[in-house]
């Protein structure tokens, strides 16, 4: 709807509409409509009072959750019910819907009806649009979130297949004036993206994302980025529709990874693709091959390995699993509590995928937060 607050008559009967937009064909229900309903005496004072609240699509078609809300007025303050009104599907006219109230068994209005207005966008199709909740679609980055601590500057990777591999840090004293890049991060360290830590003491359950920053060939907007949510990964990989045809593991410019596909994904004329294969040699591409593929939508992430301790009887960090597995961090992190005595710890959650061990990808995976790991962010639709 228009986004403005509209009075419908005196001190009866407000509704506070949402944003004007629908954010995909496909939501449901999608447009808030929220009102506060009050009842007052000659004096101006609030009375218990029982109302009637009726809704009618006017105008554009479209459907209500509700067309009848029975209301008992507050004797201390207003009283707030919501409908949800799924918009109509021609985006060329006015969207319509009338509101009045009531008293109990009458069908005179009390006031004039409230007519409320919806101008609004009907979003096109994204050929890299991903469904991420029932109704909310993402698109994911052209490539992994880097930093070059030097210049402060955070940039996506040049292209999908790029990543940093060995070079990234292993020690914080390796940090002091680096010129590169690097694209292996703890877990929540937006504001710290240096940061590599040994064990786990410095982190809690607090997360905060590394969308906050402006990205420089991603909009440089601050917060127009995020990180997907444990959530999220998990449906986009487990329970959209036809999710298990719509991604493999493969082979990119030379880059092992995972390729995801769009949920309106169409395979190029010229263009080949084998869903679900756990290996690195089905799937393989050129740079005129992927260029096909990802101007369709495709998605790449590549296995950039991740930083860690490499066995138990070690404190020092390496690099592992280069080109071999990828690790991208969620949103979300937890206490993990461990068995035989020790002592709790603060964990994040991952989606993981091994080409050597040849099967699907894990979500809802808990690692240590101060492992370094790949990050690919998204932007909502």
């Amino acid at each position: 709807a228009s986004g403005t607050t509209h009075q419908c008559t005196q001190q009866s009967l407000t509704c506070y509409s949402g944003n004007g937009q629908q954010g995909h064909p496909d939501s449901l229900l999608a447009e808030p409509l929220v009102f506060k309903i009050n009842a007052r005496d000659e004096d101006n004072d609030f009375q218990e009072r029982p109302y009637t609240l009726h809704l009618k699509v006017a105008a554009g078609g479209g459907q209500l959750s509700d067309t009848v809300i029975n209301v008992l007025t507050s004797i201390v303050g207003d009283v707030t019910r919501q409908a949800f009104w799924r918009l109509g599907p021609d985006s060329t006219q006015q969207q319509r819907v009338v509101v009045w109230l009531t008293d109990p068994g009458s069908s005179v209005p009390v006031g004039t009806p409230l007519t409320v207005n919806a101008f609004f966008y009907q979003a096109q199709p994204h050929i890299d649009s991903f469904k991420v909740a029932n109704d909310r679609y993402v698109t994911f980055s052209k490539g992994n979130l880097q930093y070059q601590p030097s210049t402060s500057t955070w940039r996506f990777a040049e292209h999908q297949y790029d990543y940093v591999g060995s070079s990234n840090f292993t020690s914080q004293a390796d940090t002091v004036g680096y010129t590169g890049w690097i694209d292996l991060f703890s877990w929540s360290t937006a504001y710290d993206p240096t940061c590599t830590p040994k064990n786990n003491n410095q982190f809690n359950t607090t997360f905060y994302d590394w969308g906050v920053h402006p990205i420089s060939n991603g909009g440089a907007q601050a917060n127009m980025w995020r990180t997907p949510t444990m959530a999220e990964w998990h449906y986009v990989l487990k329970k959209r529709p036809n999710s298990d045809s719509l991604y493999t593991y493969a082979t990119v410019c030379g880059s092992h990874g995972m390729i995801l596909l769009p949920d309106n994904w169409q395979l190029p004329d010229s263009a080949s693709f084998t869903p679900m294969q756990h290996d690195w040699t089905t799937n393989v591409y050129d740079s005129t091959q992927w260029a096909i593929m990802e101007n369709a939508g495709a998605i790449f992430l590549p296995a950039a390995g991740f930083r860690c301790k490499p066995n138990a009887s070690t404190n020092s960090l390496a690099i592992t699993q280069i080109g071999n597995a990828g690790a991208y961090w969620t949103a979300n992190g937890h206490l993990w509590y461990p068995t035989y005595g020790y002592d709790s710890t603060y964990h994040g959650y991952r989606i993981s995928f091994f080409g050597s061990v040849g099967t699907a990808p894990t979500t809802m995976q808990s690692v240590d937060c101060y492992w370094g790991q790949s990050v690919r962010l998204i932007k909502n639709l």
